[in-house]
């Protein structure tokens, strides 16, 4: 019996382990933010090139509207990493003479 309590415990902690790994959701405004800033809602960096630097697997960036024009294309995304405009805002990217906007970047 005390072996299958062990286990028990064992799977317990386990869960409550990988359920704790933080998810974290940053900001991006090309027109008030700063990549100097934390990335959080009130404080959010100035491009999703700079945004992408700073996250992991499983957070996801939250874009304010406006022209990302200070960006440097192709812009790399990360798998696993979400990527949405905020709703009732409108992101534009403009590619202008890039051969691409995006690329997914290989891990």
């Amino acid at each position: 019996m005390r072996p299958a309590r062990l286990f028990t415990t064992f799977c317990v902690f386990f869960a409550l382990c990988a359920s704790a790994t933080a998810q974290t959701s940053f900001y991006v405004d090309p027109t008030g933010g700063s990549n100097g800033n934390t990335g959080a809602e009130g404080s959010p960096f100035k491009t999703l090139t700079f945004a992408l630097t700073q996250t992991s697997e499983g957070d996801s960036i939250h874009l304010l509207g406006g022209n990302y024009s200070s960006e440097t294309l192709p812009i790399a995304l990360k798998d696993q990493v979400d990527v949405a405009a905020v709703s009732g805002e409108t992101p534009v990217f403009d590619g202008s003479g890039a051969a691409a906007i995006f690329t997914l970047a290989a891990d």
